[in-house]
């Protein structure tokens, strides 16, 4: 319990320090903090790295993004399981190198998004969540692309796939 609260003081740090750091351990972090919430949900999930790398930037902000994508991607499972559509969600995080690049990619089995709102769901105050189930503000995905775009000189994008959506980032690696 204390690592956890350790975990979760150091998300909430406002040092903004550029360094160098290790997104499979940044990763880890988030994803303790939200395991309470990812058992309640019957959400499982996979954490794979195909190489060594290491991003730089400010890693409590790249910590706050990857805590927007997997809790969305939580939000969308939960909503699929009371449709009863699916009846356990998971969630796939994979980390993997090209030329000078590190790919990120956060995979999940929520149904995915309306086509109609794809090309907008960055742009601020665009909600996937419908207002019968959530109180979306549509904000955390524009704060999440301006985050790793703006701040870290990535790219974030997303993608329909099979049972869900996935969210891909490109940093360039350390």
């Amino acid at each position: 319990m204390s690592e956890t609260i350790n975990d979760f003081r150091n998300f909430l740090n406002p040092n903004r320090k550029i360094i160098t750091f290790s997104p499979q351990k940044s990763l880890e972090e988030v994803l303790t903090i939200l395991d309470a919430q990812l058992k309640c949900n019957e959400v499982i999930y996979s954490l794979v790295s195909d190489c060594n790398l290491d991003f730089c930037g400010v890693e409590n902000e790249f910590k706050q993004v990857m805590f927007i994508l997997i809790n969305n991607a939580i939000d969308a499972i939960k909503l699929k399981i009371q449709e009863n559509i699916i009846k356990k969600g998971e969630i796939s995080i994979k980390l993997s190198c090209l030329d000078d690049k590190g790919i990120l990619e956060i995979s999940d089995n929520g149904g995915g998004i309306d086509d109609k709102i794809i090309e907008s769901i960055f742009d601020p105050y665009v909600t996937t969540k419908s207002q019968s189930h959530s109180h979306g503000m549509g904000i955390g995905l524009y704060i999440a692309k301006n985050i790793i775009e703006s701040r870290m000189k990535g790219s974030l994008s997303v993608e329909n796939i099979q049972a869900g959506s996935c969210f891909r980032i490109y940093l360039a690696l350390k």
